[in-house]
C-alpha cells in the first residue's frame, strides 16, 4: 500500500493482526514492545517489529512494513499439540495445520545433545481444511448489517476496537522508548 505521513506502519498495517489476535484470544495484550526504523521519512517507522504478551503465557510477534517486496499477510500459531499457518495471499489453500509438537517425555526432561532434541519433536500430518472462498470486506459489511437488523452484538464490536487501539498506542509509546517493554 502507500507509505503514509500522518502514522507510521505499526498504525496503518499491525491494527489487523491485533485485532484478529484479540479476537482469537477473547483478550487484550498485557505490553507491548517495539523497535522500529524510518528509512524514508523522518519520524515515520516504515519498518516496526513489536512483541506483545497476552493473558496465559502467549506470546505475540509482528511485523509491519511498507518496505516489504513481497506482499504478505501470514500468521503462525504454535501451541504445545498443533501448529497452524493462515496465508491471506493463498486463495486456494489459506490454512494448513499441522500435527506437530513436543513429544510429553522430554518435555520435563533436559534437551542437552542434537539426537535428544530430535527425539523430543513429533512430526505428523498436515491437513489442509476447505476454506470457504468469498471477499472479506463484504462478508464483514454483511455480518455488520445483519447485527443492525436483528440487534445482536458485532464479532469485532467496540470493546474490540478499543483493545486494538491501547495495542497499537502501547506501541507506539515503546517505539519512543527505544524498544522498553509498555503496558497496554
Amino acid at each position: 500500500g502507500p507509505i503514509r505521513l500522518d502514522v507510521n506502519a505499526a498504525w496503518d498495517l499491525a491494527a489487523h493482526d491485533l485485532s484478529i489476535v484479540d479476537y482469537w484470544l477473547g483478550a487484550g495484550a498485557l505490553t507491548a514492545s517495539a523497535v522500529g526504523a524510518a528509512y524514508i521519512n523522518r519520524g515515520v517507522q516504515d519498518v516496526v517489529f513489536a512483541t506483545l504478551r497476552y493473558p496465559n503465557d502467549v506470546l505475540v510477534n509482528l511485523k509491519a512494513s511498507w518496505l516489504n517486496p513481497r506482499k504478505g499477510r501470514d500468521i503462525t500459531v504454535v501451541g504445545d499439540r498443533r501448529m497452524l499457518t493462515f496465508d491471506d495471499m493463498n486463495l486456494q489453500e489459506p490454512i494448513r495445520v499441522y500435527d506437530k509438537g513436543v513429544t510429553d517425555e522430554k518435555v520435563a526432561g533436559v534437551v542437552d545433545t542434537f539426537a535428544s532434541f530430535r527425539a523430543s519433536v513429533r512430526d505428523g500430518d498436515i491437513t489442509i481444511p476447505k476454506v470457504p472462498g468469498g471477499e472479506p470486506l463484504k462478508a464483514q459489511c454483511d455480518h455488520f448489517l445483519d447485527c443492525v437488523e436483528k440487534k445482536q452484538q458485532p464479532l469485532a464490536d467496540a470493546a474490540l476496537g478499543t483493545r486494538v487501539v491501547r495495542g497499537l498506542e502501547a506501541i507506539q509509546r515503546s517505539l519512543a522508548a527505544g524498544g522498553q517493554e509498555e503496558r497496554v
